[in-house]
Formats: C-alpha cells, structure tokens, sequence
C-alpha cells in the first residue's frame, strides 16, 4: 500500500472515488466480551469500527483510504451512522464473521430497513465462504497463506476500552482490517489449513473477475 488517504463522509458521501465501485473491508470492537446468556450480539454497543476503502480494480492496493468511526462518547467526525451509509452504498463490503456477528452489533445505528437490507446485500463474509468445510479463526487462515498474524487477541479490546486506551484499540481494529485487506487480495482463493485445497472467496468475483471467470 503505497497511499493511505482520508476522505470525508457526508450526507452526500462525499469519498476521493466512486462509492459505486468500491470494496469496504471493516471490522468493530464492542464495549464488553460476548455474553449471549445476557445481552443479545444486536444489543451490544460498539466501541470503534474500523475500515479500509479502495476501488474494485485496486487489488494491488495502491490507493487505499482508512477511516474509524468512534462510539458517540469519543469526539471524532464519524460515527456509525457514516459507516451504514457507507456499506449500504458501496459496490462490495467484507467483514469477517460479519453476517453473524459485525452486521448484528451494527443493526441498531442503520437509519432504514431499506439501508440494512441494502448492506446486507453487499455483504461478503470469508468465514461463510469456508464455513461449509470447516471453521478456521482470521488468525489460521493468515498463518496458513504466510500473511502474518493478529497483534492482540479480540478479548483485549475491551479492556482496552476500559481503560481508555483508545490509541491502543484503533491500532488493533484497524489492523485486523488491514490482514483481512491483505487475504482477500492475495489471490482469488485462500489455503486452509491441514488441507491441499484452495477454497474460492465469494468477494474473489469481483476483485479477480478474469481469474474467476
């Protein structure tokens, strides 16, 4: 990635390239770890998403935009509501474990069912590419396609948040979003693990359409 710029997001999503055309890959953090014997996943509060934007074609990643959008008890110019806007209107958008998870947690901040639906949509999840073989953590996956690895593990992110860390969480956020960046535009198919086979990811489509003909 040789150009990390910031764009603005407005009502009028205002980005430095087409909505239409682009891929979205983003992850969030909540507040507290998962406890569904409690609070329901679409109950649970964000405290930061985190995002990668660059066009369909740029699977080389040479003009890549970051944004994070804060809980609304951090002063920042974007929150979630910018982040809905954003998956219901670009071409394609990936989050890991993200149908049953990262789209749950954002139910509550879409403005519209029409604007959930439209996200949906849009939707691609690498774990439900590879789900119908096997479950494999982001983690496994990087290792097995010699893509390096998480700096923390997810339940630190709480903590995090707690203590007020916030530097400390963005840096985790964004880079699971960057290793994610990185798998998806490797190449047109992952290596799983203990397996010599190479699964095709349903985004692959679009970032490698000739290779996926």
């Amino acid at each position: 990635m040789t150009q990390e710029t910031e764009w603005r997001c407005t009502d009028r999503m205002e980005i430095p390239l087409d909505v239409a055309n682009a891929i979205v890959v983003w992850d969030v953090e909540t507040t507290k770890l998962i406890d569904k014997k409690r609070v329901q996943i679409k109950n649970m509060e964000i405290s930061v998403a985190c995002a990668m934007i660059f066009d369909a074609s740029d699977v080389k990643l040479e003009n890549v935009y970051r944004r994070t959008f804060w809980n609304t008890s951090v002063l920042s110019s974007f929150n979630m509501e910018d982040l809905c806007k954003l998956l219901s209107s670009c071409r394609a958008h990936v989050a890991f474990n993200g149908r049953n998870f990262d789209m749950l947690v954002m139910k509550q901040h879409f403005q519209s069912q029409r604007e959930e639906d439209l996200a949906l949509e849009r939707l691609h999840d690498p774990l439900q590419d590879i789900s119908i073989i096997s479950y494999y953590s982001l983690n496994a996956l990087l290792a097995e396609n010699k893509l390096g690895s998480k700096t923390a593990s997810g339940k630190e992110a709480p903590a995090m948040w707690e203590a007020g860390h916030h530097d400390d969480l963005e840096r985790y956020c964004m880079s699971d979003v960057e290793l994610l960046t990185r798998l998806i535009t490797n190449a047109p198919s992952v290596a799983l693990p203990m397996l010599y086979a190479r699964v095709p990811l349903s985004i692959s489509k679009i970032l490698f359409p000739d290779e996926c003909a």
